[in-house]
């Protein structure tokens, strides 16, 4: 049974989400090579291999991209950390991949976000919502 990355409310993680939306709307210079998407929800599942210690974990994630995704945790995860990892997309649908962290930030008191970065480019297109038709 994976365990509970972090224990906020959905009230709570979705205004702690928000405000790190708005702190990241600040212009920078960035190394990043792929455009991020908003994606939130409780569907990741990261089985993570920190030196021989395996620990499965559902997090929530705070944006995808075809290169990666970043999601929070409770504590740091070492940077080169492997990663096998379970996306849950609309549709109940899920996508298995691999990855290793390439970021661990502290945020706040028991949140840190972690940048996971795939082992290869995934379709991207696979979480964006379907189109409702209208009624």
């Amino acid at each position: 049974m994976p365990i509970d990355s972090v224990r906020l409310s959905a009230n709570e993680l979705s205004q702690l989400l928000d405000e790190m939306d708005r702190q990241s709307e600040t212009p920078r210079l960035t190394k990043r090579k792929h455009e991020r998407i908003a994606f939130r929800c409780m569907g990741l599942v990261v089985m993570v291999d920190q030196n021989g210690f395996l620990s499965k974990l559902a997090v929530p994630t705070r944006n995808i991209s075809c290169g990666g995704v970043a999601f929070l945790h409770r504590a740091m995860i070492h940077v080169g950390s492997p990663c096998q990892v379970r996306i849950r997309a609309p549709g109940n649908r899920w996508l298995k991949t691999s990855g290793q962290v390439v970021r661990s930030r502290y945020i706040r008191t028991g949140i840190c976000e972690i940048g996971l970065k795939f082992d290869s480019e995934i379709d991207i297109g696979l979480f964006a919502e379907p189109d409702v038709a209208p009624e």
